[in-house]
């Protein structure tokens, strides 16, 4: 059982974090905001075999994503995955662009076709995940956020969220047992967020 210093720990923990989300969706978190960019400049990798037209799609999308239009990244995205023969990073691009939005029905299409198409996909798990929980589907969100951690241990945002959405269903059990592993592998996590912050543009 967990003690009374530990359950005030987590509503502590969780009462900060919900500070510095009150002008936030409430699971497209600061993470999307702060890391997007570098996630769509991972994913841009994967169009190297595309066709110049593609990838000229793909960037005017990534620059208006950056820019927080939108409807125009929208556009864009979904012209580069009309153009690509491998669309990968334009459906998880397009995806992230409909989470923003709070269209989360749309943007779990399009996180199945990537991960449908490339089942090693941890960012696709995890913003899909993300995205149940914004739909009020629990189970179906943890089953992402978990594939999220199988494939990748040190996936500080599939835990953060799957130790959120365990504490907001009252198993402050599970959501300890989640904090206590991603704090162990704190370490991990700061070499994979220094690299993000040297990439991030």
């Amino acid at each position: 059982l967990l003690t009374l210093l530990e359950k005030a720990g987590i509503v502590i923990l969780m009462k900060s974090f919900s500070l510095r989300m009150q002008s936030q969706p409430p699971f497209f978190m600061k993470w999307a905001g702060k890391y997007g960019s570098f996630l769509l400049f991972l994913a841009c990798v994967s169009l190297s075999n595309a066709q110049p037209s593609d990838k000229n799609w793909y960037q005017k999308g990534t620059k208006a994503f950056e820019e927080k239009n939108n409807a125009k990244a929208l556009k864009c995205f979904t012209k580069a995955i009309k153009l690509s023969d491998n669309p990968e990073a334009a459906y998880l691009a397009r995806g992230m662009t409909y989470q923003r939005q709070r269209r989360p029905e749309k943007a779990i299409a399009d996180f199945t076709q990537l991960i449908e198409q490339e089942q090693q996909q941890v960012a696709a798990y995890t913003y899909r995940g993300m995205s149940h929980m914004d739909l009020n589907n629990p189970n179906k969100a943890l089953t992402d956020l978990n594939q999220a951690i199988r494939l990748d241990s040190t996936a500080g945002q599939a835990c953060f969220n799957k130790g959120y959405l365990l504490f907001n269903l009252q198993d402050y059990e599970g959501a300890l047992t989640t904090f206590r592993k991603m704090f162990r592998r704190k370490s991990a996590f700061q070499q994979k967020q220094h690299l993000e912050n040297a990439y991030h543009f």
